[in-house]
């Protein structure tokens, strides 16, 4: 995007406003795109370890946990892990897949996870009296790991969708997030070079550019012109809006 490569990108919101928080160079564009809930995920028939999370997502909502991790780090994004207590005396291990695809959700810091999934599947394991081996795979592989029993259960603010309920079953949602769209403020894109820049600014001043809207008249693109040598090369340029 720095490079001028692509105009705009998508991300979930959280993760979105934790870069923006970091990064004057971008800004959020208009409406969500859409609103879906976030689920885990666990292998179908799988019921057990399935209701035991929704048991143990339901006691951190009543107790108010739930609302403290999503206040510490989704709306004041507090990077700071806080220490889980951990099973006293654990009776074996769950295998989580994730998809450290930054925080709030889940990241790597110091040599060890951290974030809002990351915290929540350490509080579940502690509820069952197990322990919690995390499996780091591309976002892309995670299903087929938890359909196939590589892992117990997939943690990675995954949104439940229709389509993904046909290979895997969820979690009731433990919050809901939204897709939005993000491109470079005008002062952060790159410059042009200097002829593409100068054939841009002839073009601009003959074309009929709506400044408030931002769409173009229906006139005729114009042209400019350059030689080399007696070898001439001509450069059309529509009167399109100039991105900024």
């Amino acid at each position: 995007m720095l490079a001028g490569k692509v105009d705009a990108g998508m991300s979930d919101e959280e993760p979105l406003l934790h870069v923006l928080s970091t990064n004057s160079n971008l800004a959020m564009l208009g409406e969500p795109l859409l609103k879906l809930p976030l689920g885990v995920g666990f292998r179908k028939g799988n019921t057990e370890l399935r209701d035991a999370f929704n048991r143990f997502l339901a006691e951190i909502k009543r107790n108010g946990v739930h609302a403290d991790m999503v206040d510490r780090w989704l709306t004041r994004r507090d990077i700071r892990m806080p220490a889980v207590p951990a099973a006293p005396h654990p009776n074996g291990a769950i295998v989580v897949g994730i998809s450290g695809g930054g925080l709030p959700y889940a990241a790597m810091q110091d040599g060890a996870y951290i974030g809002f999934d990351i915290e929540m599947v350490q509080r579940f394991a502690a509820s069952i009296g197990k322990t919690v081996t995390f499996t780091q795979m591309p976002f892309g592989a995670l299903i087929a790991a938890n359909a196939s029993g590589k892992v117990d259960l997939i943690a990675a603010s995954i949104f439940i969708t229709d389509e993904r309920k046909t290979r895997i079953d969820f979690s009731d949602p433990y919050h809901d997030t939204a897709g939005r769209a993000y491109a470079l403020k005008p002062t952060s894109r790159a410059p042009r070079p200097p002829r593409q820049a100068a054939a841009e600014s002839r073009c601009s001043s003959r074309s009929t550019i709506s400044r408030t809207s931002g769409s173009a008249s229906s006139s005729a693109p114009c042209t400019t012109s350059t030689r080399r040598k007696r070898s001439p090369a001509r450069r059309s340029c529509s009167s399109t809006p100039i991105r900024t």
